[in-house]
């Protein structure tokens, strides 16, 4: 069994500017809360949280761990850089099967979305 816990992205109120993540409510194995690595969502005056994002139990070729709004790259592909997202009940990179061992990491749908474009 995988463990749960998500990631909250958090934007700037009046320019919606990406702020930062924070992560919370990691589960263990026997779904109990993993008391020691808990780390709540900041609650700063000037922030507000737009999503939660789940990790999805996976890590890519670098040992990063792999959460839902992740761009990667598929190193056979050359420069493409897909999302990673939730469809129909399971993990995956968009329009491809997951291969998680030969991608990688290259950032996220919010601190870099100008890597969108180049799909």
């Amino acid at each position: 069994m995988r463990e749960i816990k998500f990631r909250a992205v958090h934007l700037e109120h009046i320019t919606e500017k990406f702020i930062g993540f924070s992560y919370w409510g990691r589960i263990d194995h026997k779904q109990q809360p993993s008391m020691d690595c808990f780390t709540s969502p900041s609650q700063l005056n000037q922030t507000y949280i737009k999503v939660d994002q789940e990790f999805t139990g996976l890590k890519d070729k670098n040992g990063k761990e792999i959460y839902e709004g992740d761009l990667v790259q598929l190193h056979e592909y050359g420069e493409v850089y897909k999302e990673v997202v939730f469809y129909k009940g399971s993990f995956c990179i968009h329009g491809f099967n997951f291969g998680v061992e030969k991608s990688e990491i290259i950032g996220n749908i919010h601190e870099n979305p100008e890597l969108l474009k180049q799909r």
